[in-house]
């Protein structure tokens, strides 16, 4: 309480009575030192350090003085702490230091003083991202700039940390991204993700972000290190502007990704028929989907996934199984659910396919459609059998799904067969 009202003779009577300056005084283990720093008392702090303080104590979340005053805002303590010798480096348990700490919180002033004192302006936390990252992921022009005055490296450590272009790039900061791009940012560089900075963009529906990379030059076929492409990434989230947008700057469908699938197949697969038509578009292709030539190996899966019911009929007229799989494990049944092909459904469910069929996931048919919100294909399922009290692998129910999405209109007809 003394130290916190600035009453040094009652701070110097409680350490002549025995307390000791190195004390922790509650449960996150702050010390006098501490709670001078987080009430910017630069006058206690001073007679704190001339009384034997640690000028580098650490609270059990290992923040030091410097830190807390850093975080505070309060520049008169962090002028002092670091005009003493604090060190600069000491890392919370998340291992941002006193200037990763000012760059998130965008506070050019403390970062100036950071900076002189000599802080590390590449350290990078126990989340892999550098200081510069941070600076970055909140948008801050002017500590970018002091960043990379002070010699940051601007794609970050490599192997360690995310780019600060790509964090710049995922949450939209466009003048960040400019200015970046202008101190000589890698436009193509793939960090800790394994990813670059338009797959970054691609990945968060960033159509603005996207446009200002290709207009520099950012390569529309660039393949991730560990899977996809942009395209394929627009492709997952069903983005299709912005899958327009990569394919009008020359993005190729048919390109092959480190997993060894093209957008093509991965859309051919999940049997998204608007989008399987602007790919076939262009590749010059024939306008509707039922050309589109499916991985061989699963011509009846392509059949379904497309909702060719002709050819699926043929198919199982030759002897095609109903409970067949695709490459990938999926009933067929499943494909049909989870695309929202109802009629399809019914007659993979006519010739005897098997209404509790499991995905490799553990969901079945019946979940792959309240998951994508079909609740006409869901109906069809529960008429015929489907059981609304199933459980996934992950112990989730039918009706969990329902509410996770807030499908209030699918809980009310699932709730009609689990009565």
């Amino acid at each position: 309480m003394a130290v916190c009202e600035s009453n040094l003779v009652e701070v110097e009577r409680a350490l002549n009575s025995g307390f000791s300056v190195h004390d922790s005084l509650d449960r996150s283990g702050n010390t006098c030192l501490h709670l001078a720093s987080m009430s910017n008392l630069v006058g206690v702090a001073n007679f704190l350090l001339a009384k034997g303080a640690d000028i580098d104590a650490r609270t059990l979340n290992g923040e030091t003085p410097l830190i807390l005053a850093t975080h505070s805002h309060h520049h008169e303590f962090v002028a002092l702490m670091t005009s003493l010798g604090a060190d600069t480096e000491c890392q919370v348990k998340g291992g941002q230091t006193a200037l990763a700490v000012a760059a998130g919180q965008q506070d050019a002033e403390a970062c100036r003083m950071l900076i002189k004192a000599g802080a590390n302006v590449d350290a990078v936390d126990a989340d892999g991202f550098s200081v510069l990252s941070r600076a970055a992921g909140v948008g801050c022009c002017e500590i970018i700039s002091l960043l990379a005055e002070a010699g940051a490296l601007l794609n970050g450590p490599e192997g360690r940390s995310y780019s600060p272009l790509g964090s710049a790039c995922m949450v939209g900061h466009l003048d960040a991204i400019k200015l970046l791009i202008g101190l000589g940012a890698d436009i193509e560089y793939q960090d800790l993700t394994g990813g670059s900075p338009l797959m970054a963009a691609a990945g968060t529906d960033q159509m603005e972000v996207v446009e200002l990379l290709l207009a520099h030059g950012a390569d529309a076929n660039s393949i991730s290190k560990r899977a996809g492409t942009a395209l394929t990434v627009a492709v997952d989230t069903k983005h299709v502007e912005l899958v327009a947008l990569l394919l009008t700057h020359g993005a190729d469908p048919t390109l092959l990704d480190s997993r060894g699938e093209s957008a093509l197949e991965y859309t051919c697969r999940r049997g998204d028929t608007r989008m399987l038509r602007m790919l076939s578009i262009a590749l010059e292709m024939a306008e509707e989907p039922d050309f589109v030539d499916c991985d061989s190996s699963s011509a009846m899966g392509g059949a379904v996934a497309n909702n060719l019911l002709d050819d699926a009929q043929a198919k199982l007229d030759e002897g095609e199984s109903p409970d067949s799989e695709d490459p990938d494990g999926r009933p067929l049944l499943g494909i049909a659910a989870s695309a929202g092909h109802t009629s399809m459904v019914k007659l993979l469910l006519d010739r005897g396919a098997n209404v509790e069929g499991c995905a490799p996931d553990g969901r079945t048919a019946l979940m792959l459609a309240v998951a994508e919100r079909h609740a006409e294909t869901a109906a069809a399922l529960l008429e015929r059998g489907a059981s609304a009290a199933a459980t996934g692998a992950k112990g989730e129910t039918v009706a969990q799904i329902a509410l996770a999405n807030d499908d209030f209109k699918m809980l009310g007809l699932l709730q009609g067969f689990l009565e």
